[in-house]
């Protein structure tokens, strides 16, 4: 109903993008979210839920979530948390020189960006690079004491020998 009174709200449709992603439905979540985006396209926060949509549930990642972060990282040039994401991006499509490049960017413009640590630890992981890994993982840990980046470094860890 809400949406045949404002078709081109942003928000809802991002809330729609959510709740489709919540229950699977990945095609219609992306229609959701790529809608949200379309309707805002100069809100930063509607990029960083598309791409944290494509990334977090690695749907199309390389054809969806790349260019998504791409996008973000053109609007966005000086905010580490974009540079973050099209490193990862990177990473998840198998482009690891490009992931560590974006990922070290990322953490010159904040060093303290726990999800860059962690995305950098797991890319040194796939490398098998132990000591470089263990570093970054640790760092996130440290940085994200009770969080969603410590959790996953955690279980990363354990598998960096």
């Amino acid at each position: 109903q809400a949406l045949l009174n404002v078709p081109d709200n942003a928000a809802l449709r991002a809330e729609m993008g959510g709740a489709f992603a919540d229950l699977g439905d990945y095609p219609a979540a992306e229609e959701w979210y790529v809608g949200a985006v379309s309707s805002a396209p100069e809100e930063l926060d509607f990029h960083f839920m598309l791409v944290h949509f494509y990334l977090d549930h690695l749907y199309r990642v390389q054809d969806g979530g790349l260019p998504a972060a791409q996008t973000l990282l053109a609007l966005a040039p000086d905010d580490a948390r974009a540079h973050d994401l099209v490193g990862w991006a990177y990473h998840l499509s198998g482009q690891h020189d490009q992931g560590l490049a974006a990922l070290h960017r990322a953490l010159a413009r904040d060093p303290d960006l726990a999800s860059a640590h962690l995305h950098l630890g797991s890319l040194y992981a796939t490398l098998n690079q132990p000591d470089l890994a263990r570093y970054h993982l640790q760092r996130a840990i440290d940085l994200d004491s009770e969080g969603y980046y410590r959790e996953r470094a955690e279980l990363i860890l354990l598998n960096v020998e």
